[in-house]
């Protein structure tokens, strides 16, 4: 009796656990189910949902966004240094040198909170204030992304700890926000605005991105016409919404345009040249990293600060 019970125990247990994986793999299985089914998530975010744990974008941003150098640019580069010769206009030449470019969205205390996507991509003031502290007190030069290229052009050396700070998009919250901490502490930014934007609502009027540019402290660059994901449109398409931004901005500011910044992060060979062709002299991406050559002077990579203030933000900014 006692070893019927035992042999019983035993299976129940068995059955017990069975049924426990079991319900562990169906559940595995329905969720990953769900993942595949839901176009929304690209396996950028499905490797940042596991890897860091991070909440997703905007699903248009996170369709088009890319975090990694396109092959086709990958194989150019390749074979700029294989060669030591331009490879679709990519060059190897010259120095690489350490070049933390901060990308940043909005920057204000946002009004509705349940705007997630905004809230996303917000820092607030006095945060953005600290960190902008942050790097004076610790000996980082601000420059800009025409003394990069100068830089890179051999014009002129790069300074003590150089550090360029960019603003997507061209939203209004920079006019109020941004500049009145550039201008306390004197230091230099980059704006890149999409063109056919200016005087929408939420975005800077002619009036204020006048104001900016005249600043002395902020270049102006060009974030497309329209903000449309480049990599994805025909080169025609493509050719036009970047000549357009520069050339509306040109108009309108009566200062050169030579910075360039690609929507989502998108581009490709093809976008590259197309930038080159339209006489940028450098365009930035959303490839993370913070060193900068001629080899990725129109994807210049760039970092995400968050929140981080002192020594976490100092930490960020020292990696390789």
């Amino acid at each position: 009796m006692k070893k019927y019970s035992r042999k019983n125990r035993q299976l129940t247990l068995m059955v017990a656990l069975g049924s426990g994986f079991f319900v562990l793999a169906l559940i595995f299985f329905i969720f990953f189910s769900f993942l595949l089914v839901n176009k929304s998530l690209s396996a950028n975010q499905l490797n940042k949902l596991f890897v860091t744990g991070n909440s997703t974008k905007s699903q248009n941003e996170d369709q088009i966004s890319q975090y990694n150098i396109p092959d086709d640019v990958r194989q150019a580069i390749d074979q700029a240094v294989k060669t030591g010769q331009p490879a679709s206009g990519i060059r190897a030449d010259g120095q690489t040198f350490h070049l933390p470019i901060l990308i940043y969205h909005y920057v204000e205390h946002v009004r509705d909170r349940k705007d997630t996507i905004r809230m996303s991509l917000d820092i607030l003031p006095e945060t953005f204030e600290k960190q902008i502290k942050t790097l004076q007190d610790s000996g980082y030069t601000f420059i800009n992304m025409s003394d990069v290229a100068d830089i890179l052009d051999n014009i002129k050396p790069a300074p003590p700890k150089p550090v360029v700070l960019t603003f997507d998009d061209g939203y209004e919250d920079f006019y109020f926000d941004v500049l009145p901490i550039l201008k306390k502490y004197n230091v230099k930014a980059v704006a890149y605005i999409v063109s056919g934007f200016i005087d929408r609502p939420n975005y800077m009027t002619s009036a204020e991105l006048t104001s900016v540019a005249q600043s002395g402290l902020v270049e102006i660059g060009a974030h497309t016409a329209h903000h449309l994901g480049l990599a994805s449109l025909n080169e025609n398409s493509a050719k036009i919404e970047i000549n357009t931004s520069k050339i509306q901005l040109e108009q309108k500011l009566g200062v050169p345009i030579t910075a360039f910044a690609y929507p989502y992060g998108s581009f490709n060979l093809s976008t590259i040249a197309l930038v080159k062709e339209a006489g940028f002299r450098t365009a930035a991406s959303t490839v993370a990293g913070t060193t900068i050559g001629n080899q990725d002077r129109f994807f210049a990579f760039r970092i995400h600060p968050g929140i981080s203030v002192g020594e976490g933000l100092l930490k960020e900014l020292a990696k390789q």
